[in-house]
C-alpha cells in the first residue's frame, strides 16, 4: 500500500486530495491545524495528524512517529496555503511574515522533514502552486511572492535529490470553488452586485475553457504527477488552469 502525506487536508482542495488518494487505495496522513474538521476525515485509509506544519517540533512529535510506525512515505502533497490582501505599500509586516510562514517556510519544513522517507522509497513531492506563481495579482503581494518562490524550492529539490530517485513538481490550479476562492469573490460580488455564481462566471470569462475547474479535475492531475506514470517528470510546473495563463491581456479588447 502506497503512503501519502497531504498538508492542508482539513478543507478545500487539500481535503479532496486526501479523499482522492484514499479512494486510490493509499494510506493517507492528513495533516492540518483544524482538529475538528480533520477528525471527520478519519477512516481505515485516512489517518488524521492534527498539527501546525510551521513548527518543526510538531513534525517530530506528531507526524514523524506515525510515518515511522506506518513504514514510510511514497509521496508528499504540500497543499497548505493562506492569503492576506495588500500591496507592497499597504501589506503589514505581520501579514507578510504570516503568509511567508505558511506558504513558503512551512513548505520547506515539510520537504526537509519528509525527504528521508522519499529518498528511501524513491518517491515524489508535489507542491500546490497557483497561476500567481507566474503572474502578478493586484493587492496580493504576499501570495504572489511566495508562490513564485515555491517554484524555486521545487526545482532545487528536483536537482539536489534527483540522483536519489526523488521527483519534485508543482501543480498550478486555476480558479476552483473553494473557501479561499469564495473569499476572493467577495470583492467582485460587492463591487459589481453579483451573486457568488455570477462572480465565478465573471472572473473566468476570459479563461479559454470559460469556467472554474472542479476539485476532481485538479485531483486527477495531482494523482498523475505523484504516480509511476509520471516517473520521468521532475522539476516541472503543470498548469491546470483552463488555459488562463496562455491569454495575452493586451488582446482581451479584441475578444
Amino acid at each position: 500500500m502506497r503512503a501519502v502525506l497531504v498538508t492542508g487536508a482539513a478543507s478545500g482542495l487539500g481535503r479532496h486530495l486526501a479523499l482522492a488518494y484514499a479512494q486510490e487505495g493509499c494510506r493517507v496522513y492528513a495533516v492540518d491545524r483544524d482538529r475538528t474538521k480533520l477528525k471527520t476525515l478519519e477512516s481505515e485509509q485516512i489517518r488524521p495528524v492534527p498539527m501546525d506544519i510551521t513548527q518543526p517540533e510538531a513534525w517530530e512529535e506528531e507526524a514523524l512517529p506515525r510515518i515511522e510506525q506506518g513504514g514510510g512515505l511514497d509521496a508528499v502533497v504540500a497543499c497548505a496555503a493562506v492569503m492576506r490582501l495588500g500591496s507592497a505599500e499597504s501589506c503589514s509586516l505581520e501579514d507578510w511574515q504570516f503568509v511567508n510562514g505558511v506558504n513558503l517556510t512551512a513548505q520547506f519544513i515539510t520537504a526537509k522533514k519528509t525527504l528521508k522517507y522519499l529518498k528511501a522509497s524513491r518517491g515524489s513531492i508535489l507542491f500546490i502552486g497557483s497561476p500567481a506563481a507566474r503572474l502578478a495579482v493586484r493587492d496580493e503581494v504576499c501570495y504572489v511572492t511566495f508562490k513564485h518562490a515555491l517554484c524555486g524550492l521545487s526545482k532545487s529539490i528536483a536537482f539536489d535529490f534527483g540522483g536519489e530517485g526523488v521527483r519534485s513538481n508543482v501543480l498550478h490550479p486555476g480558479w476552483m470553488r473553494t473557501a479561499m476562492s469564495d473569499q476572493e469573490m467577495q470583492e467582485i460580488m460587492e463591487r459589481r452586485n453579483l451573486s457568488l455564481d455570477e462572480a465565478y462566471e465573471y472572473v473566468t470569462r476570459f479563461v479559454p475553457l470559460k469556467r472554474p475547474g472542479s476539485l476532481q479535475e485538479i485531483a486527477r492531475a495531482a494523482l498523475f504527477l505523484t504516480s509511476e506514470q509520471a516517473s520521468y517528470i521532475s522539476g516541472a510546473e503543470l498548469m491546470a488552469d483552463g488555459g488562463l495563463t496562455v491569454v495575452d491581456p493586451g488582446m482581451i479588447g479584441f475578444l
